[in-house]
C-alpha cells in the first residue's frame, strides 16, 4: 500500500509505504505531528515527543534530522523561532550568520582567528561591542600565552628595579599584557608592558626603604599573555 492514506478512530491520519512503517502520522486530538515514525502501525498509540508540535526522528546515524535548503537569490531568514506575538527569538539568516538570540541581534566574524606559530600572537578570544540597545557585534582579539621559561633576575637593590625581556612575536607597543608570576619576595613584584615589536619586558621592583634587604629570586617560569 504504498502511499496508502489510512485513519483510525477518526482521530489519527496515517501516510504509509507499507502496512507496519508509517512515514506521516497525525493525530487531529493532539494536534501533533511525526514524520519518519519507525515502526508505527496503522494501530499504534504511541504519540510525538511529549509537549512537541512536531517530532522528527531519524533512522540511521548518517541521516540529517532536517534540512533547509534556499532560493539561489534568498535572503530572508533561513531558520526562525518567534514568539507567540511574532517576535523572533533565535534566527539563522541566509548567509549562515546567526541572528537574533534571545532578543539580541548578533554580527558574528566571517571567519577563524589567525593561526599562531610558535611564540606568535594569532589565537583568539570573541570581543562582543555594544553597536545598539539590542545589537552586538562579535570580533576576535588575538592574543598568546607564552610560558618563559627559567627568568632569572639578578640581585635588586631597594628601591631599584631589574628588567628582563622576552620575545612575543606579534606584540606591538600598547598592547594589553597579563602576567603570572611566582609568589614574589617581601617588599617586591613584577609587572610587565610592551618595550618594543615583539618584545616583553618583566621588570622587577624592590619597595624595600633605604638600608632594606636586596631582592635576589631564584630562576622561574613566567606565563605572559599579550591580547592586541
Amino acid at each position: 500500500q504504498a502511499g496508502a492514506l489510512s485513519t483510525t478512530n477518526n482521530s489519527r491520519l496515517y501516510i504509509a509505504n507499507s502496512s507496519s512503517s508509517a512515514l506521516v502520522h497525525g493525530d487531529f486530538s493532539t494536534g501533533k505531528v511525526m514524520i519518519n515514525a519507525t515502526g508505527m502501525t496503522n494501530n499504534a498509540t504511541s504519540a510525538p515527543a511529549i509537549n512537541a508540535a512536531l517530532d522528527i526522528r531519524t533512522q540511521s546515524a548518517t541521516d540529517r534530522g532536517l534540512v533547509v535548503r534556499l532560493a539561489s537569490d534568498g535572503t530572508a531568514n533561513a531558520f526562525e523561532v518567534q514568539k507567540n506575538n511574532g517576535d523572533v527569538i533565535f534566527s539563522i539568516a541566509s548567509d549562515g550568520n546567526l541572528g537574533a538570540i534571545r532578543g539580541v541581534n548578533y554580527v558574528w566574524p566571517t571567519s577563524g582567528p589567525a593561526e599562531a606559530g610558535v611564540g606568535q600572537l594569532g589565537t583568539g578570544i570573541l570581543e562582543g561591542a555594544r553597536t545598539g540597545a539590542s545589537e552586538v557585534t562579535l570580533t576576535w582579539r588575538q592574543f598568546k600565552l607564552v610560558t618563559a621559561a627559567a627568568l632569572d633576575f639578578p640581585n635588586t637593590a631597594p628601591q631599584a628595579t631589574s628588567d628582563l625581556d622576552v620575545t612575543i612575536q606579534g606584540a606591538d607597543p600598547g598592547d594589553v599584557v597579563m602576567l603570572g608570576t611566582p609568589a614574589p619576595a617581601a617588599n617586591s613584584t613584577y609587572t610587565a608592558w610592551v618595550s618594543a615589536a615583539n618584545t616583553v619586558t618583566v621588570r622587577l621592583h624592590n619597595y624595600a626603604a633605604g638600608g632594606g634587604a636586596d631582592v635576589d629570586p631564584a630562576a622561574a617560569d613566567f606565563k605572559i599573555t599579550v591580547i592586541k
